[in-house]
């Protein structure tokens, strides 16, 4: 494997980690609403 794809998924697992966090807060946030 090259070194740049490493970098790429490396990128992509931190990007996704923390859109699941952000999505989680998100949920909170609604149901704190209603």
């Amino acid at each position: 494997m090259l070194l740049s794809e490493l970098v790429l998924l490396t990128e992509l697992s931190n990007y996704a980690k923390n859109t699941n966090s952000y999505n989680g807060e998100l949920v909170k946030y609604t149901s704190d609403i209603e």
